[in-house]
C-alpha cells in the first residue's frame, strides 16, 4: 500500500485516535525507515529507541557541540547531526558511535541552515549566503551544486529543510514553499502552495503544516490535497508522518495518530 492510499481525504481530527506512545520530555525526534525512534532530550543527549521500546544506544557528547538543529535518520547506518553553532555535521553509526566530523567553516560554508543525507550516503547542504544546495562527501569535497536560487525567487531562503527521496531532492522554505531538484542539483519545480511549517517527505508524498491543515503533494501524480488536523496539533512542537501515521511531539512525550479513521 502506498502512502497516498493509506490516509483518507475524509479523515476527521475530531474522531481521530491519538495515543501517547513514548512518554518523556524531548526537544526533537525523528523516525527512520525501519521504525527506530531517535529523541533529543533537554540536555541535547540523543537516544535511539527500537521497536521493542529499548533505548540502549545513547550519544551524549553534547558539551562539545551544543544543541543540535537537525537529526537526519534517513539511513539508519549513518545518522547525521547538524550543529549550527559550530557549523559541523557529525556522522554516527547504528550504535550512535561517532565516525566522522565535517567542519563546514573549513569548506568555506558560513551560513548553512539545512542538511540531509543523499541517496548515495553523501550530504546535501543549503548555503544561505551562496543561495545554493551542494552535495558533498564526508571530507567536504563537492560533488554537485545547484544554480543560484535567487534566479528563481527574489530573496534568499532562510529557514529550510532538505530531503532526498524518491529520486529527487526537496527543499522546503516556510515562506517560499517547496523547491524540487534532481539528483544533480538541477531545478525541476517550485510549488509555492507548499509554504508552511515542518515540511517533510514520506514515500512519494510531500507534506507540510499550514495553519490547522496538513497539505500533501503527490510527487508522481502532481496532485495536491489537504486535511484539517484541528485540535490534535494543540501544544504540538514537532511532527513527522510515516506510512499513514502522524507522530506528534508534545510537552510530555510522543503521540501517534493514524490517518485512516
Amino acid at each position: 500500500m502506498t502512502f497516498a492510499q493509506s490516509y483518507s481525504p475524509e479523515w476527521q481530527a475530531d474522531s481521530a485516535k491519538i495515543n501517547k506512545w513514548i512518554p518523556g520530555k524531548f526537544n526533537q525526534f525523528n523516525i527512520d525507515a525501519i521504525g527506530n525512534v531517535y529523541v533529543i532530550n533537554e540536555t541535547g543527549q540523543i537516544k535511539k529507541i527500537d521497536l521493542k521500546g529499548d533505548s540502549s544506544q545513547v550519544y551524549q557528547d553534547v558539551k562539545k557541540w551544543g544543541r543540535p538543529k537537525y537529526l537526519d535518520v534517513s539511513n539508519p547506518l549513518k545518522i547525521r547531526i547538524f550543529y549550527p553553532d559550530f557549523l559541523s555535521i557529525i556522522t554516527l553509526d547504528r550504535l550512535l558511535n561517532p565516525r566522522t566530523t565535517l567542519n563546514l567553516r573549513k569548506m568555506n560554508h558560513f551560513r548553512v541552515n539545512g542538511i540531509c543525507t543523499s541517496y548515495d550516503n553523501n550530504i546535501w547542504i543549503y548555503d544561505e549566503q551562496l543561495c545554493r544546495i551542494f552535495k558533498m562527501d564526508e571530507e567536504g569535497n563537492i560533488h554537485t551544486e545547484s544554480a543560484d536560487l535567487r534566479n528563481l525567487i527574489d530573496k534568499a531562503l532562510s529557514n529550510v529543510r532538505i530531503f532526498d527521496q524518491s529520486g529527487d531532492v526537496f527543499l522546503f522554505d516556510e515562506n517560499a514553499g517547496l523547491f524540487i531538484f534532481d539528483y544533480y542539483g538541477a531545478f525541476k519545480k517550485h510549488i509555492p502552495e507548499m509554504a508552511g511549517m515542518q515540511g517533510g517527505v514520506d514515500q512519494d508524498i510531500a507534506f507540510v503544516k499550514v495553519g490547522e491543515k496538513i497539505k500533501f503533494f503527490d510527487i508522481r501524480k502532481g496532485l495536491m490535497s489537504e486535511i484539517s488536523v484541528g485540535g490534535i496539533f494543540k501544544n504540538n512542537e514537532a511532527f513527522v508522518i510515516r506510512s499513514g501515521t502522524i507522530y506528534l511531539l508534545k510537552s510530555d512525550g510522543i503521540y501517534k495518530c493514524p490517518l485512516n479513521n
